[in-house]
Protein backbone atom coordinates (compact mmCIF):
# COMPACT_ATOMS: atom_id res chain seq x y z
CA UNK A 1 0.00 0.00 0.00
CA UNK A 2 1.53 3.32 -1.13
CA UNK A 3 1.40 6.43 0.78
CA UNK A 4 -1.38 7.94 -1.54
CA UNK A 5 -3.91 4.79 -0.62
CA UNK A 6 -3.85 4.86 2.94
CA UNK A 7 -3.45 8.73 3.89
CA UNK A 8 -2.98 11.79 1.51
CA UNK A 9 0.17 12.43 -0.12
CA UNK A 10 0.53 15.84 0.94
CA UNK A 11 -1.11 15.05 4.73
CA UNK A 12 1.91 12.84 4.58
CA UNK A 13 4.41 15.62 3.89
CA UNK A 14 3.22 17.92 6.50
CA UNK A 15 3.63 14.69 8.95
CA UNK A 16 6.95 14.21 8.09
CA UNK A 17 8.03 17.88 9.20
CA UNK A 18 6.83 17.67 12.82
CA UNK A 19 9.03 16.34 15.13
CA UNK A 20 8.99 12.74 16.06
CA UNK A 21 8.45 13.07 19.94
CA UNK A 22 5.37 15.23 19.50
CA UNK A 23 4.13 12.21 16.44
CA UNK A 24 4.47 9.68 19.20
CA UNK A 25 2.27 11.56 21.57
CA UNK A 26 -0.27 11.48 18.67
CA UNK A 27 0.60 6.96 19.04
CA UNK A 28 1.08 7.35 15.17
CA UNK A 29 4.55 5.09 15.57
CA UNK A 30 2.80 1.57 14.54
CA UNK A 31 0.55 3.52 12.03
CA UNK A 32 4.34 5.11 10.40
CA UNK A 33 5.86 1.85 11.00
CA UNK A 34 3.69 -0.18 9.20
CA UNK A 35 2.60 2.24 6.29
CA UNK A 36 5.07 4.98 5.99
CA UNK A 37 8.40 3.07 7.44
CA UNK A 38 10.77 5.08 4.97
CA UNK A 39 10.11 8.13 7.00
CA UNK A 40 11.22 6.78 10.39
CA UNK A 41 15.26 7.23 11.78
CA UNK A 42 16.75 4.24 11.96
CA UNK A 43 17.20 4.42 15.41
CA UNK A 44 13.85 4.57 15.97
CA UNK A 45 12.57 1.66 13.87
CA UNK A 46 13.43 -1.10 16.67
CA UNK A 47 10.93 0.91 19.15
CA UNK A 48 7.89 1.65 16.61
CA UNK A 49 8.51 -2.47 15.36
CA UNK A 50 8.00 -3.24 19.24
CA UNK A 51 5.07 -0.59 19.39
CA UNK A 52 3.30 -1.72 16.30
CA UNK A 53 3.32 -5.41 17.76
CA UNK A 54 1.95 -4.42 21.02
CA UNK A 55 -0.73 -2.69 19.43
CA UNK A 56 -2.27 -5.27 17.78
CA UNK A 57 -1.78 -7.57 20.25
CA UNK A 58 -3.45 -5.21 22.54
CA UNK A 59 -6.33 -5.02 20.36
CA UNK A 60 -6.63 -9.18 19.42
CA UNK A 61 -6.78 -9.13 23.57
CA UNK A 62 -9.47 -6.71 23.59
CA UNK A 63 -11.44 -8.58 20.89
CA UNK A 64 -10.86 -12.34 22.98
CA UNK A 65 -12.22 -10.74 26.30
CA UNK A 66 -15.56 -9.66 24.05
CA UNK A 67 -15.63 -13.17 23.17
CA UNK A 68 -15.38 -14.23 25.93
CA UNK A 69 -18.55 -12.91 27.42
CA UNK A 70 -20.72 -13.62 24.91
CA UNK A 71 -22.20 -16.41 26.58
CA UNK A 72 -23.24 -14.51 29.47
CA UNK A 73 -24.20 -11.09 27.50
CA UNK A 74 -27.11 -12.97 25.43
CA UNK A 75 -28.38 -14.96 28.34
CA UNK A 76 -28.68 -11.44 30.28
CA UNK A 77 -30.43 -10.38 27.14
CA UNK A 78 -28.40 -6.94 27.25
CA UNK A 79 -27.86 -4.88 24.76
CA UNK A 80 -23.60 -3.85 24.72
CA UNK A 81 -22.78 -1.00 21.68
CA UNK A 82 -19.57 -0.89 20.74
CA UNK A 83 -17.37 3.06 20.57
CA UNK A 84 -14.79 4.32 18.82
CA UNK A 85 -11.58 2.05 18.81
CA UNK A 86 -13.05 -1.72 18.36
CA UNK A 87 -16.14 -0.45 16.83
CA UNK A 88 -14.15 1.06 13.85
CA UNK A 89 -10.84 -0.72 13.54
CA UNK A 90 -11.40 -3.77 11.63
CA UNK A 91 -12.93 -1.71 8.61
CA UNK A 92 -10.94 0.89 8.50
CA UNK A 93 -7.08 -0.33 9.14
CA UNK A 94 -6.28 -3.18 7.47
CA UNK A 95 -3.24 -3.79 9.53
CA UNK A 96 -4.56 -3.65 13.41
CA UNK A 97 -1.27 -2.67 14.47
CA UNK A 98 -1.24 0.62 12.90
CA UNK A 99 -4.27 1.99 14.92
CA UNK A 100 -3.06 2.73 18.70
CA UNK A 101 -6.21 1.56 21.17
CA UNK A 102 -5.60 2.23 24.80
CA UNK A 103 -9.32 0.37 25.99
CA UNK A 104 -12.55 -0.66 25.04
CA UNK A 105 -15.75 1.58 25.23
CA UNK A 106 -18.81 -0.13 25.21
CA UNK A 107 -22.14 1.83 25.49
CA UNK A 108 -25.20 0.62 27.67
CA UNK A 109 -28.12 1.64 29.33
CA UNK A 110 -27.88 3.07 33.33
CA UNK A 111 -29.95 -0.01 34.14
CA UNK A 112 -28.36 -2.71 32.56
CA UNK A 113 -24.91 -1.67 34.09
CA UNK A 114 -24.91 -3.89 37.18
CA UNK A 115 -25.47 -6.96 35.25
CA UNK A 116 -22.94 -5.91 32.86
CA UNK A 117 -20.80 -5.46 35.65
CA UNK A 118 -21.32 -8.48 37.59
CA UNK A 119 -19.88 -10.30 33.99
CA UNK A 120 -17.34 -7.97 34.13
CA UNK A 121 -16.23 -9.03 37.77
CA UNK A 122 -16.73 -12.67 37.05
CA UNK A 123 -14.08 -12.35 34.08
CA UNK A 124 -11.65 -10.55 36.96
CA UNK A 125 -12.48 -7.22 36.11
CA UNK A 126 -12.56 -4.31 39.11
CA UNK A 127 -14.32 -0.89 39.11
CA UNK A 128 -11.74 1.57 39.66
CA UNK A 129 -12.46 3.94 42.03
CA UNK A 130 -11.60 7.61 40.09
CA UNK A 131 -12.93 10.78 40.93
CA UNK A 132 -14.92 11.77 37.37
CA UNK A 133 -16.01 15.52 37.42
CA UNK A 134 -19.63 16.02 36.16
CA UNK A 135 -19.41 16.00 32.59
CA UNK A 136 -18.06 12.57 32.61
CA UNK A 137 -20.26 10.77 35.60
CA UNK A 138 -21.50 8.78 32.53
CA UNK A 139 -18.64 6.37 32.49
CA UNK A 140 -17.11 3.62 35.04
CA UNK A 141 -14.30 2.19 34.55
CA UNK A 142 -12.93 -1.47 35.27
CA UNK A 143 -9.74 -3.06 34.57
CA UNK A 144 -7.94 -6.37 35.24
CA UNK A 145 -4.05 -7.78 34.81
CA UNK A 146 -3.66 -9.95 32.59
CA UNK A 147 -0.57 -11.84 31.87
CA UNK A 148 -0.10 -9.67 28.51
CA UNK A 149 -1.61 -6.22 29.66
CA UNK A 150 -3.56 -3.68 31.49
CA UNK A 151 -6.93 -4.72 30.10
CA UNK A 152 -9.53 -0.99 30.89
CA UNK A 153 -13.29 -1.29 30.01
CA UNK A 154 -14.72 2.18 30.04
CA UNK A 155 -18.81 1.54 30.06
CA UNK A 156 -20.77 4.43 29.10
CA UNK A 157 -24.00 5.31 29.60
CA UNK A 158 -24.50 8.38 27.31
CA UNK A 159 -22.99 9.30 23.90
CA UNK A 160 -22.14 12.17 25.65
CA UNK A 161 -22.66 14.47 28.58
CA UNK A 162 -25.13 16.26 27.20
CA UNK A 163 -26.73 13.68 24.66
CA UNK A 164 -29.22 11.16 26.16
CA UNK A 165 -28.09 6.89 25.83
CA UNK A 166 -28.98 6.49 22.28
CA UNK A 167 -30.96 2.61 21.62
CA UNK A 168 -31.70 3.12 17.62
CA UNK A 169 -29.61 3.79 14.81
CA UNK A 170 -28.07 0.31 15.62
CA UNK A 171 -26.06 -2.48 13.76
CA UNK A 172 -24.33 -5.98 14.31
CA UNK A 173 -21.00 -5.91 15.13
CA UNK A 174 -19.20 -8.52 13.18
CA UNK A 175 -19.58 -10.80 16.47
CA UNK A 176 -22.88 -11.18 17.79
CA UNK A 177 -24.12 -9.73 20.13
CA UNK A 178 -22.84 -6.72 20.25
CA UNK A 179 -23.54 -3.75 18.26
CA UNK A 180 -21.92 -0.75 16.75
CA UNK A 181 -24.06 2.45 16.08
CA UNK A 182 -25.30 3.02 12.24
CA UNK A 183 -22.65 4.74 9.84
CA UNK A 184 -24.27 7.88 10.32
CA UNK A 185 -24.91 8.12 14.35
CA UNK A 186 -21.07 6.90 13.94
CA UNK A 187 -19.64 9.30 11.84
CA UNK A 188 -21.56 11.54 14.23
CA UNK A 189 -20.16 10.20 17.96
CA UNK A 190 -16.52 10.40 15.91
CA UNK A 191 -17.12 14.42 15.21
CA UNK A 192 -18.53 14.93 18.76
CA UNK A 193 -15.75 13.01 20.19
CA UNK A 194 -12.54 14.57 18.91
CA UNK A 195 -13.82 18.16 18.84
CA UNK A 196 -16.98 18.80 21.40
CA UNK A 197 -15.36 16.33 23.92
CA UNK A 198 -11.16 16.48 23.23
CA UNK A 199 -10.58 19.45 20.93
CA UNK A 200 -8.77 17.35 18.63
CA UNK A 201 -6.10 16.40 20.92
CA UNK A 202 -5.15 13.16 19.10
CA UNK A 203 -4.60 13.13 15.55
CA UNK A 204 -5.25 9.57 15.22
CA UNK A 205 -8.88 10.36 15.94
CA UNK A 206 -9.22 12.43 12.35
CA UNK A 207 -7.42 9.68 11.26
CA UNK A 208 -10.55 7.44 11.84
CA UNK A 209 -12.44 10.48 10.65
CA UNK A 210 -11.01 10.57 7.14
CA UNK A 211 -10.93 7.27 6.82
CA UNK A 212 -14.24 6.51 7.76
CA UNK A 213 -15.94 9.27 5.59
CA UNK A 214 -13.78 8.27 2.36
CA UNK A 215 -14.83 4.55 2.56
CA UNK A 216 -18.51 5.38 3.38
CA UNK A 217 -19.20 8.45 1.95
CA UNK A 218 -21.33 6.56 -1.02
CA UNK A 219 -23.33 5.04 1.69
CA UNK A 220 -24.15 7.73 4.31
CA UNK A 221 -27.84 9.29 4.53
CA UNK A 222 -26.31 12.90 4.58
CA UNK A 223 -29.53 14.68 4.81
CA UNK A 224 -30.44 12.45 8.14
CA UNK A 225 -26.70 13.13 9.54
CA UNK A 226 -27.28 16.73 9.14
CA UNK A 227 -30.44 16.19 11.33
CA UNK A 228 -28.66 14.74 13.77
CA UNK A 229 -26.12 17.39 14.15
CA UNK A 230 -29.06 19.74 14.52
CA UNK A 231 -30.49 17.74 16.78
CA UNK A 232 -27.62 16.83 18.91
CA UNK A 233 -25.96 20.46 18.99
CA UNK A 234 -23.01 19.62 17.27
CA UNK A 235 -23.06 22.19 14.26
CA UNK A 236 -19.84 23.59 15.19
CA UNK A 237 -17.95 20.61 15.99
CA UNK A 238 -18.72 19.62 12.05
CA UNK A 239 -18.08 22.58 10.88
CA UNK A 240 -14.45 22.61 12.31
CA UNK A 241 -13.83 18.66 11.66
CA UNK A 242 -15.19 19.43 7.76
CA UNK A 243 -12.78 22.21 7.87
CA UNK A 244 -9.78 20.41 8.49
CA UNK A 245 -10.28 17.50 6.49
CA UNK A 246 -10.79 20.40 3.71
CA UNK A 247 -7.57 21.92 4.38
CA UNK A 248 -5.02 19.04 5.74
CA UNK A 249 -6.03 15.94 4.21
CA UNK A 250 -7.87 17.59 0.92
CA UNK A 251 -10.76 15.83 0.95
CA UNK A 252 -13.98 17.68 -0.03
CA UNK A 253 -16.91 16.28 0.69
CA UNK A 254 -19.45 16.61 -1.98
CA UNK A 255 -22.43 16.25 0.27
CA UNK A 256 -21.10 19.11 2.55
CA UNK A 257 -24.44 20.99 4.16
CA UNK A 258 -23.27 24.73 4.13
CA UNK A 259 -20.19 26.80 3.18
CA UNK A 260 -18.81 28.52 6.08
CA UNK A 261 -18.98 32.17 6.72
CA UNK A 262 -16.31 34.51 5.50
CA UNK A 263 -16.26 35.32 9.33
CA UNK A 264 -16.10 32.12 10.67
CA UNK A 265 -13.84 31.04 7.56
CA UNK A 266 -11.26 33.40 9.04
CA UNK A 267 -11.68 32.19 12.53
CA UNK A 268 -10.50 28.44 11.64
CA UNK A 269 -7.63 29.60 9.07
CA UNK A 270 -5.95 31.05 11.90
CA UNK A 271 -6.61 28.86 14.97
CA UNK A 272 -7.04 25.56 13.44
CA UNK A 273 -3.62 25.30 12.37
CA UNK A 274 -1.52 22.28 11.26
CA UNK A 275 0.69 23.16 14.22
CA UNK A 276 -2.34 23.37 16.70
CA UNK A 277 -3.35 20.09 15.30
CA UNK A 278 -0.09 18.65 16.27
CA UNK A 279 0.70 20.70 19.60
CA UNK A 280 -2.13 22.34 21.25
CA UNK A 281 -1.43 21.00 24.88
CA UNK A 282 0.79 23.22 24.70
CA UNK A 283 -0.89 26.15 22.97
CA UNK A 284 -3.40 26.78 25.77
CA UNK A 285 -4.93 29.68 25.20
CA UNK A 286 -5.93 28.72 21.76
CA UNK A 287 -6.84 25.53 22.86
CA UNK A 288 -9.25 27.18 25.64
CA UNK A 289 -10.81 29.41 23.25
CA UNK A 290 -11.22 26.37 20.66
CA UNK A 291 -12.83 24.12 23.02
CA UNK A 292 -15.36 27.16 23.47
CA UNK A 293 -15.84 27.17 20.15
CA UNK A 294 -16.57 23.80 19.42
CA UNK A 295 -19.98 24.20 21.39
CA UNK A 296 -23.13 25.53 19.47
CA UNK A 297 -24.44 27.32 22.11
CA UNK A 298 -22.79 29.35 24.73
CA UNK A 299 -24.70 27.92 27.67
CA UNK A 300 -23.62 24.40 27.13
CA UNK A 301 -20.05 25.68 27.30
CA UNK A 302 -20.65 27.62 30.47
CA UNK A 303 -22.03 24.67 31.96
CA UNK A 304 -19.27 22.57 30.64
CA UNK A 305 -16.99 25.02 32.28
CA UNK A 306 -18.51 25.11 35.57
CA UNK A 307 -18.72 21.45 35.99
CA UNK A 308 -14.90 21.46 35.15
CA UNK A 309 -14.41 24.49 37.59
CA UNK A 310 -16.38 22.49 40.77
CA UNK A 311 -14.52 19.45 39.94
CA UNK A 312 -10.90 21.47 40.20
CA UNK A 313 -11.88 23.02 43.46
CA UNK A 314 -12.99 19.57 44.68
CA UNK A 315 -9.91 17.93 43.79
CA UNK A 316 -7.82 21.13 45.29
CA UNK A 317 -10.13 20.50 48.33
CA UNK A 318 -9.27 17.22 48.80
CA UNK A 319 -5.39 17.35 48.63
CA UNK A 320 -5.44 20.40 50.87
CA UNK A 321 -7.41 18.48 53.72
CA UNK A 322 -5.77 14.98 53.32
CA UNK A 323 -3.53 13.70 56.05
CA UNK A 324 -0.15 14.08 55.54
CA UNK A 325 1.84 10.79 55.09
CA UNK A 326 4.28 10.04 57.70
Amino acid sequence: MTMHHFLPTNLVHEIQKVDFQTLEEHFLEGLLFKYFPAIIPMERRKNYYRLWVARWNKIRLLENELLSWQAEIKAQDLQVVLLKGMALVHTLYPDLGSRYMSDLDLLIGPNSLPDLERILINHGYHPVKDSKWKANRHKMTYEKQSPDAILIIEVHSRLFFHVDLVTTDLLPWIYSPYKILNIEMNLLHMIGHVAFSHTFIKFFWLIDIYRFISLNEQNINWNYFFKLIEKYRLKNSYAMVFFILKHFFKYQIAHEKTSLTWFKKTIYQHLLTFSFLMENQNLKIRYILIKHLTKDHLWTAIKYDFYWLIDYLNQQLKQKTRPLQK
